[in-house]
């Protein structure tokens, strides 16, 4: 079943919200990818759970409408304004998205999951924390837009 791009939209803006475990974000700002929607010809993704390994993925798309949705939908998060520190080799969940650019530069933004429902942004070669349920708003936008993709 498809959605209309209102209701895809209106989606997107309220998950931030939706998976926020209570903390004020409102005064934080938004992830900003660096680049305009247009600049991108390709989204790469790849999904890595280590507590279930049977959810491994590896998609891409070089639809215009998906690449926008996959970028309207990482930038309608907000993300702590300060830089943190933290190993993040001991995650329990890693996305990492990567957009190649009508320039053949590629640029790539990665969101580590731990126990706890805590997420750390890291783009811009900066770890921020998100301190909420990326994953599961995550996966639930790739459901509904799996026909989107093409899996390797």
């Amino acid at each position: 079943m498809r959605f209309s791009k209102f209701k895809q939209f209106s989606f997107m803006l309220i998950i931030p919200l939706l998976i926020s475990c209570g903390v004020n974000m409102s005064d934080w700002p938004y992830v900003d990818l660096d680049f305009d929607v247009e600049d991108a010809k390709m989204v790469y993704i790849d999904y890595v759970n280590r507590d279930r390994l049977s959810k491994y993925y590896e998609c891409y798309s070089s639809q215009a409408d998906t690449v926008a949705a996959v970028y309207n939908f990482i930038e309608s998060f907000h993300v702590d304004e300060n830089i943190t520190s933290r190993n993040v080799s001991d995650y329990n969940r890693k996305i990492c998205f990567y957009f190649l650019l009508n320039d053949n530069s590629i640029y790539d933004f990665k969101a580590y999951y731990f126990s706890g429902a805590t997420t750390y942004f890291m783009h811009k070669d900066e770890l921020r924390l998100f301190p909420a349920d990326f994953g599961s708003g995550f996966l639930g936008f790739m459901e509904r837009n799996e026909s989107n993709f093409i899996y390797l």
